[in-house]
């Protein structure tokens, strides 16, 4: 199960069958919303049809939300990496 915070970029993985559309879409957590039935996380994206901001129940936000991550955070090879270190032996 992923954590999600304010701020951070996703990607729609899953989505109901009127919102199938959004699938494969990017956007960002602006907010969280609190009703009483559940709490929510408020995304930039905007739905064109209702004008509504894309918000999801944090229960399930995991299933339909995949993180994107900064380009720094991206997991690396030794290969890839410009320091290497001499005469020790590297174990991933």
């Amino acid at each position: 199960m992923a954590a999600f915070f304010v701020g951070q970029r996703v990607r729609i993985k899953n989505a109901e069958r009127d919102a199938r559309r959004f699938i494969g879409s990017e956007c960002r957590i602006v907010g969280q919303e609190q009703f009483v039935e559940a709490d929510y996380w408020v995304t930039d994206l905007i739905d064109p049809t209702d004008g509504l901001a894309w918000m999801q129940d944090k229960r399930n936000a995991s299933d339909v939300f995949e993180p994107i991550l900064p380009e720094g955070m991206q997991p690396a090879r030794w290969e890839d990496c410009a320091w290497k270190p001499q005469g020790q032996e590297v174990t991933a």
